[in-house]
């Protein structure tokens, strides 16, 4: 199929019109016809018939009326049909320009997949199990110090393979980060591509690009599988990976840390993070730029999920933990915008994909929380507080949204506005609105909020 841009579909539309006007010349010339190029007679001439006669203000009969007329709705139609190849140039350029945006548009959208409606399954939806090659470049046990200063560990996964990390619990004993890793392929030349990297408390996994393989085969395929043990001295763990990575966090193993970051940068709809309540960290962080967040995370003073750099989905239980030793009890009256130690502090943001929260609480819960949720991309945000026993304010600032459970704070009404601005931007309360518990959302998109 033949395709043209703007310019050049213009010049075939300019040619059209020209050969139009050959072929007006043509029949011009044609022994039995008499015809005046358009503006011979002049742009100030008002024309008067008289019979067979043309008389004009400036002249007297200049041609008889029957060679007049004919010139005259030649000259028309030539105009007309003119008119019309120019109208319709004008409007192809507009949708030509138009197509071309949203080509463009597409060209630097394309590569971001879609989440699919529900989560992919762990370890069997990448394929590969059965591939016969395997990486033999390093034990298949091997182990990185922890950093003595920082308590710190870090492993990130490069290239363009799949794979999954099972993260567990070291035995008691155990003082360093050990690992054990399978990486197999059904193309051998790929494995030349493998390489693992230690830089101090570091590890640097490159894995080779399925696009690279020298194979003629459709069916090349590779995957790793990790499984990680954390020992008790590790406070600092950060796993980032930059191809499609799905992380299990083991629900039999209770990992207890100061900070726990976890970055899936790969636009791949198979991401996947499975969080598990028996993980303690201080400070949890779980991002994922595409697939998807599930499970279950425990907020022990603050617990942050984003998908809002690009498409991912969350579907995810929060339960705060009992709070950390030492935690001063919040003062009598204390205002939200100012959380105590003792707060419970729960982040979403969320881009195009759906964040879908339910946030429990325990029965015998001292302490209040704190909870935000953003939408910059227009995703959709589910709140499910139905069973966190809320009791306090709630800032709600988003495009459309279905609530229940709330009251509005400032009804309408003569006192509305002077209502309002002693809300300070409150806009509903659940419960005690003097409890201490704080939902502020803001959205671009649609919102269902149940308390």
């Amino acid at each position: 199929m033949t395709t043209y841009n703007a310019a050049s579909l213009f010049a075939r539309i300019r040619g059209l019109y020209r050969r139009q006007d050959a072929t007006y010349e043509q029949v011009s010339q044609h022994p039995g016809a008499v015809a005046l190029p358009p503006d011979s007679l002049g742009p100030s001439l008002s024309r008067r018939y008289d019979d067979d006669e043309v008389k004009a203000d400036e002249g007297e009969s200049l041609l008889p009326l029957s060679v007049t007329q004919s010139t005259s709705r030649s000259s028309r139609n030539r105009m007309n049909i003119g008119l019309k190849i120019t109208i319709a140039a004008m409007l192809l350029l507009v949708a030509v320009g138009v197509a071309e945006l949203i080509i463009r548009a597409s060209h630097e959208t394309n590569h971001l997949e879609v989440s699919a409606s529900t989560p992919p399954t762990f370890n069997t939806s990448l394929g590969c199990t059965t591939a016969p090659f395997i990486y033999t470049g390093v034990p298949a046990l091997f182990s990185s110090v922890v950093d003595p200063k920082q308590a710190g560990h870090a492993i990130d996964f490069l290239g363009g393979t799949p794979g999954t990390i099972t993260v567990h619990q070291a035995p008691p004993n155990e003082t360093e980060v050990s690992y054990e890793m399978t990486l197999r392929t059904n193309d051998e030349s790929l494995l030349e591509q493998v390489s693992v990297d230690f830089l101090d408390s570091r590890v640097l996994v490159s894995t080779p690009s399925l696009a690279s393989s020298s194979s003629s085969s459709s069916h090349i395929c590779a995957r790793f599988d990790v499984k990680m043990y954390v020992p008790w001295n590790l406070k600092k763990l950060h796993i980032a990976s930059h191809t499609p990575t799905q992380i299990l966090f083991d629900e039999h193993s209770a990992l207890v840390l100061d900070r726990l970051y976890v970055t899936l940068f790969a636009l791949s709809s198979k991401n996947l993070i499975i969080a598990h309540a028996n993980i303690h960290a201080t400070h949890l962080a779980l991002e994922t730029y595409n697939g998807w967040i599930t499970g279950e995370a425990s907020i022990v003073e603050e617990t942050v999920v984003s998908t809002q750099r690009g498409g991912g989905s969350v579907k995810l239980q929060v339960t705060p933990a009992p709070p950390p030793p030492g935690a001063k009890s919040p003062s009598s009256g204390e205002t939200s915008t100012n959380p105590s130690p003792r707060t419970a502090l729960f982040e979403t943001s969320t881009g195009s994909g759906t964040t879908e929260v339910t946030f429990i609480s325990s029965s015998d819960r001292t302490r209040p929380f704190r909870a935000e949720h953003r939408s910059s991309m227009n995703g959709d945000v589910i709140l499910n507080y139905e069973q966190a026993r809320f009791n306090g304010m709630l800032w709600l600032d988003t495009k459309t949204s279905k609530l229940r459970g709330v009251h509005k704070l400032v009804e309408e009404g003569d006192k509305a506005e002077e209502e309002r601005e002693k809300a300070d931007g409150w806009t509903h309360f659940a419960g005690d609105r003097h409890g201490g518990d704080v939902v502020y959302v803001s959205s671009r998109g649609w919102t269902g909020l149940t308390i």
